[in-house]
């Protein structure tokens, strides 16, 4: 597998409200916008079975699911605690156009496309960004946290979040760890040595090379 972006963001649910954000995201987050523009982006490089598969999923359900793929149809508090404190599962949240969220006490993860041909491909960059933005405002975060997933030094952040920090504890360690966020996603690339990420509070949704 490749090196994919973690967009990283706030909420503010606790164990026994937290059934809500199903509703929540089902109520304000439109994934039509996103749907169109990635269909569309699949179509012109021609990747029909990725295509056949994504355009089934558009009117997916939010469903509750453990990382052991196990469906639940509702979320008690306690079992909620259970998994979080269980380093053997995790909690996600699926949705239409294959969303897939993964529900951490204080900071949701969402996976996004190649850590490369996000810093480098400004129609991708768009798409992502679009949705993104969107997610957050249906969350109520201020804004998403983009760092790689794996095979380089900074991937290893993530076990923050893991350990319960909140996204601004998040954030703030970051700074002091790896130094303050890229200026652009351009910079990422740039001056690439494993170790940038970027803050992005989506003041404009547009390419940021």
């Amino acid at each position: 597998m490749g090196i994919e972006t973690e967009a990283v963001f706030a909420h503010h649910y606790t164990p026994a409200t937290l059934d809500g954000l199903k509703d929540q995201l089902a109520q304000r987050l439109d994934a039509a916008p996103f749907y169109d523009a990635y269909r569309g982006l699949l179509a012109a490089f021609e990747m029909d079975a990725a295509l056949t598969v994504f355009e089934q999923s558009r009117n997916d359900p939010w469903t509750w699911h453990t990382s052991r793929d196990s469906a639940l149809s509702h979320l008690d508090p306690g079992h909620v605690v259970e998994i979080w404190q269980n380093e053997q599962d995790s909690l996600y949240l699926r949705g239409p156009c294959q969303f897939r969220l993964r529900i951490m006490p204080h900071c949701v993860i969402e996976p996004g496309p190649r850590w490369r041909n996000f810093l480098t491909d400004p129609p991708i960059q768009h798409i992502f960004r679009d949705h993104w933005s969107r997610l957050a405002a249906a969350l109520g975060s201020p804004g998403a946290v983009y760092l790689p997933d794996s095979s380089y030094p900074i991937s290893a952040a993530s076990d923050m979040i893991y350990d319960g920090c909140s996204w601004d504890e998040f954030a703030a360690r970051l700074h002091t760890t790896y130094g303050p966020p890229a200026t652009t996603l351009g910079q990422v690339m740039t001056d690439y040595d494993g170790n940038h990420w970027f803050c992005d509070t989506f003041s404009k949704v547009e390419s940021l090379q």
